[in-house]
Formats: C-alpha cells, sequence, structure tokens
C-alpha cells in the first residue's frame, strides 16, 4: 500500500486562520485554528502560519502547502499585493514560507481556492461561481475547470465591485452599498 500524499492547507480571515492536512481526496486528516493576530501584519501573520504548518508537519508527512488569503494576490508569484481586512501589504508569503519549509507553496485568493476545491471535490463542477460570505464577501469562478482569472487577474472579486464610483474611498464599504450613484439616478 502506498502512503497518500499529504498537503497543508491554510485559509487566512480577518478574525482566524485555519489550518488543515489534506490527502489528494481532499479529506480532512486534522485541524487547526488560530485567531488572526490583532495587527495583522505580514511578521505576525507568518509567525502564525509557520507556527501552525510546524505544528502538522510534527505528525504528518506533508508534501506541499497551499494559502488562501482574502484581497489581492499576485498570481502564480503568490505575493498578496492587498486584503481588505488585515493590514499587511504586498507581502512575499510563497516566497517566505518556502524559504523557511523547504516545501512547495501555492497562494491563492480565498475565494478562489475555496471554488477550485468545490469544482473537483466530490460531484465534479467544470464551471461554477461561488461566493464566499465571512469578514467580508468574495468570489470565485471557474470555468472549464481551471480558475477564471480575468484579464487584470481579478476575474471574479465579487466583494470589490464599485457600485458607486463617486463614494470617497474611506466610505465606500457603506456609501457604495447604502445608497445609488448620482449615474444611476440620472
Amino acid at each position: 500500500m502506498t502512503t497518500p500524499r499529504l498537503a497543508i492547507g491554510l485559509d487566512i480571515g480577518g478574525t482566524k486562520i485555519a489550518g488543515a492536512v489534506v490527502d489528494e481526496q481532499g479529506t480532512v486528516i486534522a485541524e487547526l485554528v488560530e485567531p488572526t493576530p490583532e495587527e495583522s501584519d505580514a511578521e505576525s501573520v507568518t509567525a502564525v502560519l509557520l507556527s501552525l504548518i510546524e505544528r502538522f508537519r510534527a505528525e504528518h508527512d506533508v508534501v506541499t502547502i497551499g494559502v488562501g488569503a482574502a484581497g489581492i494576490v499576485e498570481w502564480p508569484a503568490g505575493t498578496m499585493l492587498w486584503a481588505p481586512n488585515n493590514a499587511y501589504r504586498d507581502w512575499p508569503v510563497r516566497e517566505q514560507l518556502e524559504n523557511v519549509t523547504k516545501l512547495p507553496v501555492t497562494v491563492d485568493n480565498d475565494a478562489n481556492v475555496a471554488a477550485l476545491a468545490e469544482a473537483r471535490l466530490g460531484e465534479p463542477y467544470p464551471n461554477m461561481v461561488l461566493v464566499t460570505v465571512g469578514t467580508g464577501i468574495g468570489g470565485g469562478l471557474v470555468m472549464d475547470g481551471k480558475i477564471y482569472r480575468g484579464p487584470t487577474g481579478l476575474g471574479a472579486e465579487l466583494g470589490h465591485i464599485i457600485l458607486n464610483p463617486d463614494a470617497r474611498a474611506a466610505a465606500a464599504a457603506t456609501t457604495a452599498v447604502s445608497r445609488p450613484s448620482r449615474r444611476a439616478r440620472r
């Protein structure tokens, strides 16, 4: 009998960082959850990720690591450019984790990876839209069994659609949803 290939999956959220060890069929072998550090900068989040990875690797022989996080990810470099609910910016998370763990690491938007997992595991759905609702709202789009990124890499950023282009940036979260734009009223 062959030993199953195991992976660590990490989900960086605005309030918690969840991790799991999974097999190739997506079966969860082990799970851990830690609160997202209050300062939520790259240094403090990296410390939590490395702690989770170390704890998983102490009990499981894993061959790769996947990270999903809300926000804009430079694909395939694995750099978190911006996050809506965390303080890190321009964070080369893939590079940092690979340097420390010596394992291959993939980093993508959390809704993208959730959509791909739903499309591939269980009943296969080669074309689907997934909406995530957590600390924020996100979306993933799978077409022909692959994540659709669109021409700018933001193919399904449903949680960041500007509904009111005239809203001030500081008030965009409430203003854009709560009132129609001037253009819409014309």
